[in-house]
């Protein structure tokens, strides 16, 4: 990442002058500078260095450790325990350290290992014991966003960092530990040009949010971004598709709104028949009472649409005004009876 400044012109036509394969593209205060091997990148940060140009750089995908987070351990284990159970196990380590409390500062029971990254060193996450206890082992989730202490710019560290230092306190051009203000009247922001706050305050207009997305540290992106030895991208492509299948959906076939008809539900029937004969007298008496009991709402519904049928007008032969008369085939009362000597019958016949 080249630092865009006045002399932005002059410093691109010097790279692309000695590298003709650099690729370069604007983001921000910045320009991206794009190599296609790892010799061309190490080429041209050796030459940007030597130029003595403003930039800042990344650590290579092949060249960034793995880190974990090792939990289930009491808090009174050693790192040095460890660093020694993880080397009898086979794995090279970096270093092993053990996390504390924000507000308490106390010691937790949560260490994070840092591992080169190797085919054997990926299998860590396949670790359940260590020291004889069980234990998880997560990716390591690092929150907040990355500050760098030299510039006190964002999303790079000090490590790789060529750009002119800025003090956090006084926002002159050395580093903040070279500072002699030991104590600050008015805070000031090196950033924003603001006094009130400092650079590393994350209410800040310029301070970035943290991204939001999977963990870079989790087992599958780190299996996914490592690259094997003798593996070609074409060998891992025609794994990932013989073991996919692909299944084809029938077609939905739709009859016309013009030609849908609504069909009328039948009574259902119970057929004695089909019963097996092994069952039992008491699923016998069960599905004859069931026959009696449909036998009976059906006749019940015919007499109540026989009640709500319309009023009949009958002429007088004598002359004067028409009379009319409602009447209907079954009276209320004579319904209830009905019902009643069909419910004792039932009563009668499952006793």
């Amino acid at each position: 990442m080249l630092l865009i400044t006045d002399e932005l012109r002059k410093h691109t036509t010097t790279l692309t002058s000695k590298m003709p394969i650099l690729r370069i593209k604007a983001a921000g205060n910045y320009v991206k500078l794009y190599t296609d091997t790892q010799p061309q990148h190490d080429t041209l940060k050796q030459l940007l260095t030597e130029l003595k140009y403003p930039f800042y750089s990344f650590t290579p995908k092949h060249e960034r450790p793995i880190k974990v987070v090792i939990k289930g351990l009491p808090r009174t284990t050693k790192t040095t325990e460890i660093q020694s159970d993880l080397l009898d196990l086979g794995y090279t380590i970096n270093k092993v350290t053990q996390l504390t409390g924000n507000i308490t500062k106390q010691p937790l029971s949560v260490f994070t290992i840092s591992l080169p990254r190797n085919d054997f060193n990926m299998n860590i996450f396949n670790l359940k014991t260590l020291g004889y206890l069980s234990i998880t082992v997560e990716g390591f989730e690092s929150r907040g966003v990355i500050q760098c202490f030299q510039c006190n710019q964002f999303n790079h560290t000090a490590e790789h960092c060529h750009l002119t230092p800025k003090c956090l306190k006084c926002g002159e051009n050395h580093q903040t530990r070279d500072c002699q203000i030991k104590m600050l009247d008015t805070r000031y922001c090196v950033n924003c040009k603001v006094h009130g706050h400092m650079a590393n305050y994350s209410k800040c207009p310029l301070f970035p949010k943290p991204r939001k997305g999977a963990n870079i540290n989790s087992k599958s992106i780190l299996t996914n971004n490592y690259i094997r030895p003798n593996i070609s991208y074409a060998q891992v492509t025609q794994k990932t598709n013989q073991s996919s299948t692909t299944h084809q959906m029938a077609p939905l076939v739709t009859a016309p709104i013009g030609t849908q008809t609504i069909k009328e539900i039948p009574t259902p029937t119970i057929v004695s028949s089909q019963i097996p004969n092994t069952q039992n007298d008491c699923l016998n008496l069960i599905t004859q009472t069931l026959q009696q009991t449909i036998h009976a709402l059906a006749t019940l519904v015919q007499n109540i649409s026989l009640m709500a049928s319309p009023q009949t007008v009958t002429a007088q032969p004598a002359p004067g005004p028409a009379k009319t008369t409602s009447k209907s085939s079954l009276t209320k009362s004579q319904i209830i009876a009905q019902i009643n000597t069909l419910l004792n019958h039932y009563d009668s016949a499952s006793d």
